[in-house]
């Protein structure tokens, strides 16, 4: 809407005036006639109801003096300022929000936008304190021009019952995990998980023992978020997450029962939820700075191991590793659920893989298959010569090392390092060294 005239469609008008009147006072309310409207139109232009328009007399504000078109502007929490109860005594209060003066023709339309905002302290002044903190809700939609962000997907949970014990695991499911940790939702980005036990299948989240968090490893740990006082009612900073800086992890195991203080008796339910919380880096002028996903519950029931089965590892057991080929990478096997292992042979292989590493050291993924680490490639057809020639420095030399790489492919080598006798260095005037092959760096001297 065009509100001055300009041409521009896309303005916005704020509150232009906020007064109000109170029933049996100086500055009751309208009356129910021509004269009302009158009066009305006053105070939503910001002037005293009367006398009607076209007289207008300006509010005064008692803390300062001065005239103002918002009534009542100071704050009730602090006591500064001009609140109620300074010029009328308790009583009814109607309040006047408005917006204008615009001009509409016939067809013209308009947005109005409008929030309503309320808060229960323990009291009169705390409960304006909790409003003004709804309020910072509202005001962070408006101006995110409503496009609010999401939690994280809740994991997807399966539980391994055992003889005392149990486990969780919320790993299997790929594209569930996918889902949960890659997902970024305005800024919002997946920080870690968090395992609740609940002592009962319905009780909410307030009730339970949270008995892990596994969060990514970074400066990030405390997350702390304005919240509601229970004792005063007031708005404080507390806690809303606890990292530990402990690595991501997707399975829960335990055979202690927290909610009872005693160890897990088997054939008894016990109940447990896991959730995944969210982080906002760029975090000024939100509200908030963490969101928590929905919970994910499960219920487990310990118990001895079924007539029949077999199982090979448990959970946590180690699986031995038989290692062959030229890489000098290691690999360790841990059993996250044994109900999905099954009684085979299993090969982890490395092959290429298109990453390339940036010149802070930092492996990047690549989005086109060209310069590829990762796979262990035989160099040895390679060779090295090495030519001194006596330097204008008489005593010293100038080296020339001609290194040439033969690998399969056209394959990459991270860098070429030359070993020499003690002292060599300062018999050394200069150096070079040429040849071909895909070589990222030949070191320094």
């Amino acid at each position: 809407m065009d509100i001055d005239g300009d041409g521009d469609v896309t303005e916005f008008l704020p509150m232009t005036s906020f007064t109000y009147f109170g029933a049996g006072s100086s500055i009751s309310d309208p009356s129910f006639s021509y004269a009302g409207s009158l009066q009305f139109f006053n105070l939503m232009e910001g002037f005293l109801p009367r006398p009607e328009y076209p007289v207008q007399i300006p509010w005064t504000d008692p803390a300062t003096g001065e005239e103002t078109k918002f009534a009542l502007s100071g704050d009730p929490v602090s006591g500064s300022g001009w609140v109620d109860g300074v010029q009328l005594p308790p009583g009814d209060r109607r309040l006047v929000m408005a917006s204008g003066p615009f001009s509409m023709v016939l067809g013209d339309d308009a947005d109005v936008v409008f929030a309503l905002a309320a808060g229960t302290g323990l009291d009169a002044v705390s409960s304006v304190s909790v409003a003004k903190y709804v309020d910072t809700y509202a005001q962070y939609a408006y101006d995110n021009n409503f496009n609010l962000p999401s939690a994280p997907t809740p994991p997807s949970v399966s539980a391994v019952e055992m003889d005392g014990k149990i486990a969780l695991d919320w790993g299997t499911n790929s594209s569930a995990v996918s889902s949960t940790e890659e997902t970024v939702s305005t800024g919002f980005e997946f920080e870690g998980y968090n395992v609740y036990q609940l002592p009962g299948s319905g009780s909410p989240l307030t009730e339970g023992v949270k008995v892990a968090t596994y969060d990514k490893v970074n400066l990030v740990q405390n997350i702390l978020d304005p919240t509601i006082d229970p004792l005063t009612g007031l708005v404080v900073d507390a806690a809303k997450q606890t990292g530990t800086n402990s690595g991501v992890q997707r399975y829960f195991e335990t055979d202690y029962d927290e909610v009872r203080g005693r160890p897990m008796s088997n054939g008894i339910s016990y109940y447990f939820a896991v959730t995944a919380y969210s982080f906002l880096a760029d975090n000024e002028g939100s509200p908030f700075k963490t969101l928590e996903s929905g919970e994910a519950r499960i219920t487990v029931i310990p118990h001895e191991l079924n007539p029949g089965l077999t199982v090979n590892n448990e959970i946590g057991s180690d699986v031995a590793v038989t290692h062959s080929g030229t890489a000098n990478a290691e690999v360790v096997v841990n059993v996250l659920n044994s109900d999905n292992l099954k009684d085979d042979t299993y090969k982890v292989s490395f092959d290429q893989q298109h990453y390339y590493r940036d010149l802070a050291g930092i492996w990047q993924k690549s989005d086109t298959p060209g310069r590829t680490a990762g796979k262990i490639t035989d160099c040895s057809p390679s060779t090295v010569s090495a030519a001194a020639i006596a330097s204008a420095n008489v005593g010293t030399i100038d080296l020339l090392l001609t290194f040439d790489l033969v690998c399969p492919g056209g394959a990459w080598i991270d860098g070429v390092q030359f070993e020499f006798p003690e002292g060599f260095a300062s018999n050394v005037n200069s150096w070079a060294i040429t040849g071909g092959g895909n070589v990222c760096s030949y070191g320094t001297d």
